[in-house]
């Protein structure tokens, strides 16, 4: 398959709120089976600002079905919120993922981590092509562009950042309160880490379902841990409950909080973790994902500035990606030029001269040699033409229609 029949398929939170998000939530084990459902090439990222399935379809409809068979959400809440681009569209829409244009946070740098593993993921599982792994490369490297010549990335951008800037700007007496942070993954350590920094904090409870994961984190940064089965005792004694664990059920609940005093709540998970019931006992905060990303730090405007000449970059990279494309497809055709043009360049020499058995040997080699370089030279001029398709086209024809043509 080519460029035309790549899709990506998804919801997010252009388009979604949390809740609906939370329906098409994909763990570890649902891309699993997602990738083993199906004998095509695609991968699937799923985060707290979307999920999305990209890969070489005939149909969209059929990507849909696949992630529908793994997830909480039916097809009339997916055509209600989701989307589909195809071709070059859908690779413009990758882009734009891959360097934070398109994050809830503009700039967010999490997301390219994030792409990262989940190509790992299904490359390790079940194996990516070589197109859909030029597209993804392409995506990377046009993040690194744009982060490398723009001030989109300014600043620290990221939904971890915001928690913490939210605890400054709101607690009272911050660096004072007993904080619990449950989920001691990517995110959960950054939040972590962001707190230490901005509050000077050390009074923080590391919680994970993977005790070691919690302690492995706690010990590097001179902290506290807990158990999985005293959640609710060290809920009911905090100030600050941030949870990352991206559970499929909620892990925290009103009736962990016997105690009744002010807390604020900050669930970073998609799914939601903690039920929204928390937000309603006195004095209590609940933010989401979706609340968040609303917060505005000092570099927005230069990010927002910066937006123009980011995604102007992006459409030079995509117009690169194109051109190496209207080549790539023709690899075979110009491959079958290239022996053309050795073989044809062979017979003649061996019809003009008498050729001894032990120069043809050098004579094939400087054949090889002499055809590549007008193969390359070929595909050169051939790539800055603005009719190339029709080009190789043609050639690709003749050579089809025509097996025994003669260069002549």
């Amino acid at each position: 398959m080519g460029v035309e029949q790549f899709k990506v398929i998804g919801i997010n939170h252009q388009t979604a709120p949390a809740n609906i998000r939370g329906l098409f939530s994909v763990n570890e084990q649902q891309h699993l089976s997602i990738l083993h459902k199906s004998d095509k090439d695609l991968f699937v990222l799923s985060t707290c600002n979307r999920t999305e399935v990209y890969g070489f379809f005939e149909h969209s409809a059929d990507m849909i079905s696949l992630l529908l068979s793994e997830t909480k959400a039916d097809r009339a809440t997916f055509y209600l919120h989701g989307f589909c681009y195809n071709g070059f569209e859908a690779i413009s829409h990758l882009f734009k993922v891959a360097s934070g244009i398109d994050s809830q946070l503009l700039g967010d740098y999490e997301i390219t981590g994030q792409l990262k593993k989940a190509v790992k993921f299904a490359r390790e599982a079940k194996g990516i092509s070589g197109l859909l792994d030029k597209i993804i490369n392409s995506a990377i490297q046009t993040s690194r562009t744009v982060r490398g010549e723009t001030k989109i990335s300014s600043g620290t951008v990221s939904l971890s950042y915001a928690a913490a800037k939210y605890i400054v700007n709101n607690v009272t007496d911050a660096a004072n309160k007993k904080y619990v942070l449950v989920g001691t993954g990517k995110i959960g350590k950054h939040t972590c880490m962001h707190l230490m920094q901005q509050l000077g904090t050390k009074n923080i409870t590391l919680i994970n379902r993977t005790a070691s994961k919690a302690t492995e984190i706690a010990d590097a940064l001179q902290l506290q841990t807990d158990t999985w089965n005293n959640l609710a005792q060290q809920v009911n004694d905090a100030d600050v409950v941030i949870v990352a664990t991206n559970a499929p059920d909620k892990v925290i609940t009103s009736g962990m909080c016997q105690v009744n005093k002010p807390r604020v709540f900050i669930d970073l998970s998609v799914p939601a973790n903690i039920d929204d019931n928390v937000k309603n006992m006195e004095g209590s905060v609940l933010l989401d994902v979706d609340l968040l990303s609303k917060i505005q730090d000092d570099s927005l405007k230069a990010r927002k500035e910066d937006l123009p000449l980011a995604l102007c970059i992006i459409d030079a990279q995509l117009e690169e990606f194109r051109r190496w494309y209207s080549i790539h497809k023709y690899n075979e055709v110009l491959r079958q030029l290239e022996n053309k043009i050795a073989l044809e360049g062979l017979q003649q020499i061996h019809n003009m001269f008498a050729v001894e058995p032990a120069q043809k040997k050098l004579l094939h080699e400087n054949s090889e040699s002499i055809s590549e370089r007008i193969k390359n030279a070929f595909a050169f001029r051939v790539n800055d033409h603005a009719h190339a398709d029709n080009y190789l086209a043609l050639l690709n024809n003749i050579i089809e229609t025509h097996p025994s043509f003669s260069l002549n």
